[in-house]
Protein backbone atom coordinates (compact mmCIF):
# COMPACT_ATOMS: atom_id res chain seq x y z
CA UNK A 1 0.00 0.00 0.00
CA UNK A 2 1.51 3.20 -0.96
CA UNK A 3 1.31 6.19 1.71
CA UNK A 4 0.70 9.93 1.09
CA UNK A 5 2.97 12.19 2.66
CA UNK A 6 2.02 15.64 3.04
CA UNK A 7 2.82 18.41 5.32
CA UNK A 8 1.07 19.01 7.80
CA UNK A 9 0.39 22.97 7.45
CA UNK A 10 -2.79 25.32 8.06
CA UNK A 11 -5.92 25.70 5.61
CA UNK A 12 -9.37 25.81 5.13
CA UNK A 13 -10.67 22.41 4.28
CA UNK A 14 -11.14 23.59 0.39
CA UNK A 15 -7.32 24.43 0.39
CA UNK A 16 -6.35 21.40 2.13
CA UNK A 17 -8.19 19.05 0.14
CA UNK A 18 -6.99 21.03 -3.57
CA UNK A 19 -3.29 20.85 -1.96
CA UNK A 20 -3.68 16.90 -1.00
CA UNK A 21 -5.18 16.33 -4.97
CA UNK A 22 -2.44 17.78 -5.85
CA UNK A 23 0.00 15.74 -3.67
CA UNK A 24 -1.83 12.88 -4.55
CA UNK A 25 -1.20 13.48 -8.31
CA UNK A 26 2.72 14.10 -8.14
CA UNK A 27 2.81 11.01 -5.36
CA UNK A 28 1.47 9.16 -8.41
CA UNK A 29 3.39 10.56 -11.21
CA UNK A 30 6.84 10.28 -8.74
CA UNK A 31 6.82 6.94 -7.25
CA UNK A 32 7.07 5.06 -10.34
CA UNK A 33 10.94 3.58 -11.14
CA UNK A 34 13.07 5.74 -13.45
CA UNK A 35 13.07 3.14 -16.14
CA UNK A 36 9.45 3.42 -16.58
CA UNK A 37 8.75 7.28 -15.98
CA UNK A 38 9.37 8.30 -19.79
CA UNK A 39 6.41 6.11 -20.97
CA UNK A 40 4.20 6.94 -17.45
CA UNK A 41 4.27 10.52 -17.97
CA UNK A 42 3.86 10.16 -22.03
CA UNK A 43 0.64 7.81 -21.16
CA UNK A 44 -0.12 10.75 -17.93
CA UNK A 45 -0.08 13.43 -20.70
CA UNK A 46 -3.40 12.22 -23.07
CA UNK A 47 -5.68 13.99 -21.33
CA UNK A 48 -6.36 11.11 -18.85
CA UNK A 49 -9.06 11.82 -16.47
CA UNK A 50 -9.20 11.04 -12.38
CA UNK A 51 -11.79 10.33 -10.10
CA UNK A 52 -10.33 10.77 -6.53
CA UNK A 53 -12.29 9.63 -3.37
CA UNK A 54 -11.64 10.69 -0.23
CA UNK A 55 -13.24 8.99 3.14
CA UNK A 56 -12.55 9.88 6.29
CA UNK A 57 -12.66 7.04 8.81
CA UNK A 58 -12.42 8.79 12.46
CA UNK A 59 -12.51 6.01 14.60
CA UNK A 60 -8.90 4.75 14.92
CA UNK A 61 -10.06 1.30 15.77
CA UNK A 62 -12.18 0.89 12.56
CA UNK A 63 -9.31 2.09 10.28
CA UNK A 64 -8.02 -1.66 10.02
CA UNK A 65 -11.38 -3.11 9.34
CA UNK A 66 -11.88 -0.40 6.58
CA UNK A 67 -8.79 -0.84 4.77
CA UNK A 68 -9.38 -4.39 4.68
CA UNK A 69 -12.53 -3.93 3.03
CA UNK A 70 -11.43 -1.20 0.61
CA UNK A 71 -8.60 -3.45 -0.31
CA UNK A 72 -10.93 -6.67 -0.98
CA UNK A 73 -14.27 -6.25 -1.40
CA UNK A 74 -14.28 -2.46 -2.80
CA UNK A 75 -11.58 -1.54 -4.47
CA UNK A 76 -12.18 -4.64 -6.49
CA UNK A 77 -15.50 -3.84 -7.29
CA UNK A 78 -14.94 -0.13 -8.56
CA UNK A 79 -12.80 -1.78 -11.22
CA UNK A 80 -14.68 -4.17 -12.41
CA UNK A 81 -17.40 -2.07 -12.42
CA UNK A 82 -16.36 0.95 -13.59
CA UNK A 83 -13.66 -0.64 -16.01
CA UNK A 84 -10.81 2.01 -15.03
CA UNK A 85 -7.24 1.56 -16.39
CA UNK A 86 -6.04 1.73 -13.47
CA UNK A 87 -6.53 2.28 -9.13
CA UNK A 88 -4.88 3.58 -6.47
CA UNK A 89 -5.52 4.05 -2.51
CA UNK A 90 -3.55 6.20 -0.27
CA UNK A 91 -3.72 6.95 3.90
CA UNK A 92 -2.87 10.14 4.76
CA UNK A 93 -0.07 11.23 6.97
CA UNK A 94 -1.34 14.42 7.75
CA UNK A 95 -4.23 13.29 8.89
CA UNK A 96 -4.05 9.45 9.52
CA UNK A 97 -8.05 9.28 9.46
CA UNK A 98 -7.94 10.11 5.89
CA UNK A 99 -8.23 7.72 3.16
CA UNK A 100 -7.91 8.30 -0.58
CA UNK A 101 -8.91 6.25 -3.83
CA UNK A 102 -8.34 7.17 -6.97
CA UNK A 103 -9.05 5.80 -10.71
CA UNK A 104 -7.39 6.23 -14.09
CA UNK A 105 -9.92 6.83 -17.02
CA UNK A 106 -8.48 7.45 -20.94
CA UNK A 107 -10.45 10.48 -20.92
CA UNK A 108 -13.14 12.88 -19.17
CA UNK A 109 -16.08 11.74 -21.21
CA UNK A 110 -15.15 8.48 -20.28
CA UNK A 111 -15.29 9.10 -16.66
CA UNK A 112 -18.39 10.86 -16.95
CA UNK A 113 -20.25 8.24 -18.73
CA UNK A 114 -19.04 5.98 -15.40
CA UNK A 115 -20.00 8.33 -12.86
CA UNK A 116 -23.83 8.49 -14.77
CA UNK A 117 -24.05 4.72 -14.66
CA UNK A 118 -25.90 1.96 -12.83
CA UNK A 119 -22.85 0.58 -11.55
CA UNK A 120 -21.39 3.59 -10.78
CA UNK A 121 -24.94 4.09 -8.08
CA UNK A 122 -24.29 0.38 -6.86
CA UNK A 123 -20.80 1.22 -6.02
CA UNK A 124 -22.19 4.40 -3.66
CA UNK A 125 -25.01 1.86 -2.09
CA UNK A 126 -22.44 -0.59 -1.28
CA UNK A 127 -19.76 1.78 0.56
CA UNK A 128 -22.79 3.30 2.08
CA UNK A 129 -24.07 0.46 3.73
CA UNK A 130 -21.27 -0.99 4.75
CA UNK A 131 -19.93 2.33 5.87
CA UNK A 132 -22.67 5.35 6.74
CA UNK A 133 -20.61 6.90 9.15
CA UNK A 134 -17.71 7.47 7.36
CA UNK A 135 -18.13 10.79 5.38
CA UNK A 136 -16.28 10.89 2.17
CA UNK A 137 -16.58 13.71 -0.70
CA UNK A 138 -15.25 12.86 -4.50
CA UNK A 139 -13.69 14.99 -7.15
CA UNK A 140 -12.95 14.71 -11.10
CA UNK A 141 -9.51 15.92 -12.40
CA UNK A 142 -7.28 15.97 -15.09
CA UNK A 143 -3.75 16.68 -14.96
CA UNK A 144 -2.84 19.92 -17.01
CA UNK A 145 1.24 19.78 -16.46
CA UNK A 146 3.73 16.75 -15.62
CA UNK A 147 7.25 18.17 -14.71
Amino acid sequence: MVLLQAYDMTFNSQQRRAQETLAIAALSAGALNRSSHTRERARMERNNAYFMVRAQVPSESERAKFDHWYETHHLPLAMDTLHADKGWRFWSRSDPSVHYAMYEFKDMATLRKCLDSPGFKMLVADFDKAWPQVIRSRDQIEIVQVA
